[in-house]
């Protein structure tokens, strides 16, 4: 039998170590993602709109109740890409709907003039 030389296995070892050791941080790392995304987007919503305190404890929560619905739809290892979008763009209508509901009309209309522009600048 062969001896495979020391520095190989140190190699070998080390690598796996610090695979095992990232993973989980890798992992933790795409859910706080979404979250400074939720955050950064009220906060312009307070800024442009002018938000009221109890609109953005309302909102907070319209978006806590949609990452607890989409996350398990990108989790679900049964779905394929396309099924995932398909329900993940369902998610995301109903979760459209709800903040707009909180919004007074002045602030409605602003706002979807905010998003037009932003899907305006998003296409080359």
């Amino acid at each position: 039998m062969k001896l495979i030389p020391s520095f190989l296995r140190f190699s070998v070892l080390g690598c796996a170590a610090l695979a095992v050791s990232v993973a989980p941080l890798v992992q933790a790392q795409a859910p706080a993602g979404n979250q400074t995304k939720i955050a950064q987007r009220i906060d312009k919503m307070k800024q442009e709109l002018g938000l009221s305190a109890d609109q953005v404890s309302k909102i907070e929560a319209i978006y806590a109740d949609h990452k607890a619905v989409i996350d398990p739809i990108f989790a679900d290892k049964s779905l394929t890409p396309e099924q995932k979008r398909e329900k993940a763009k369902g998610a995301m209508q109903d979760t459209k709907k709800k903040v707009d509901a909180v919004l007074t009309p002045d602030q409605l209309a602003k706002w979807k003039a905010l998003r037009k522009e932003q899907k305006g600048a998003a296409k080359p």
